[in-house]
């Protein structure tokens, strides 16, 4: 699971770090950045309660559906570029459901018992790290070749590889907790 949650994290912030300049190449005025980044968290937050009602009966389910919607949702910001409406709800979308991607990871890394529980959590988030950091950097060795319209399809295969390996990780998903 470090390894779908590393490939997850690099996907969300090759874009993500550089969603402010998504907003505003789609026409978002420069002073409705922060209200719609607040309107992203908020999302987030609904995501996440949404894995607090989930994970724990249905983990596997959880996570293909969360990361098919993040999949989902970078592939229609991808495609409605630059367009403001699309752009605005792909993006909420986008955010609400990786707000659950973090308890997921978390909670199937302990729950597969390969190591301590303190171990499974320093790996899921030294793999997160990895990902804030690699996202970052490919995000901006892309910008330049392949535009901000560009990165949410980038993001949407990486995203894609770490849903393959999670799902190839059937141990992540006992049957009991």
């Amino acid at each position: 699971m470090v390894s779908a949650n590393a490939l997850t994290f690099l996907g969300h912030f090759t874009v993500y770090t550089y969603v402010s300049l998504l907003f505003l190449t789609a026409g978002v005025g420069p002073t409705l950045i922060g209200p719609l980044l607040l309107l992203c968290g908020a999302c987030g937050v609904a995501g996440l309660v949404y894995a607090a009602k989930a994970l724990d009966h249905r983990p596997r389910r959880t996570t293909i559906i969360t990361l098919a919607i993040v999949i989902g949702a970078l592939l229609a910001l991808g495609g409605g570029m630059p367009a403001l409406i699309p752009v605005i709800a792909a993006a909420a979308l986008w955010n609400g459901a990786f707000g659950a991607v973090p308890s997921i990871f978390q909670t199937c890394a302990v729950r597969t018992r390969a190591v301590s529980p303190e171990l499974a959590g320093a790996w899921v988030n030294a793999t997160a790290n990895f990902g804030i950091a690699g996202g970052a950097a490919i995000g901006a060795g892309l910008l330049p070749v392949i535009g901000i319209g560009g990165l949410p399809w980038v993001s949407a295969a990486l995203v894609g590889t770490g849903l393959a390996v999670a799902l190839a990780a059937r141990r992540a998903f006992p049957a009991r907790p």
